[in-house]
């Protein structure tokens, strides 16, 4: 049991170890798995980027509602463009959490391959990771969606009018 304990265990690697020389015998199930496992490294370096790009616009409508809520600011902003910022900030905080549910990792690796005869059945693990690509894929798509939001709410709120008295007076 003290072998195989996480962190400190002698044998704590073995299993996945068997399973990958196992799927080193087995090309067809080896393509199908490292193909998942490509997709999932695609997604998640999409989500990491989106995450990057989320956190410069959240400190950015931070610094704006910091100007907003402070007294004798020098550069004073108006109310209704003081809680579009605020709106502007959950949406990149909501369309973050997407990204950290693409990004987080909840399985062990290869961990639905079971023992059959004498060697490893994968079909449920490339069934598994099939599942976890179509869901993340989801996720990453709802990201991608908030984020947008939060780059075309500034442009309706602020822009869009201020555009319009422009060319016909308010």
């Amino acid at each position: 049991m003290c072998e195989t304990w996480i962190f400190i265990g002698s044998k704590r690697g073995n299993d996945a170890y068997e399973k990958i020389c196992a799927l080193q015998d087995s090309p067809d199930d080896k393509l199908a798995i490292d193909w998942h496992y490509s997709v999932l490294g695609i997604l998640d370096s999409k989500a990491s980027s989106l995450l990057g790009l989320n956190a410069i616009f959240i400190g950015l409508a931070g610094i704006f509602i910091g100007f907003w809520n402070a007294r004798d600011s020098v550069i004073p902003i108006a109310d209704n463009y003081g809680h579009a910022a605020v709106i502007d900030l959950i949406l990149f905080a909501v369309s973050s959490l997407f990204c950290f549910s693409v990004i987080r990792i909840n399985w062990r690796f290869l961990g639905k391959v079971a023992r059959r005869d004498g060697g490893f059945e994968f079909a449920a693990e490339t069934v598994r990771l099939a599942n976890v690509i179509d869901d993340r894929t989801r996720l990453y798509w709802l990201a991608w969606s908030f984020s947008l939001a939060g780059l075309v709410w500034p442009a309706l709120t602020w822009l869009f009018p201020s555009l319009l008295c422009y060319i016909w007076p308010c």
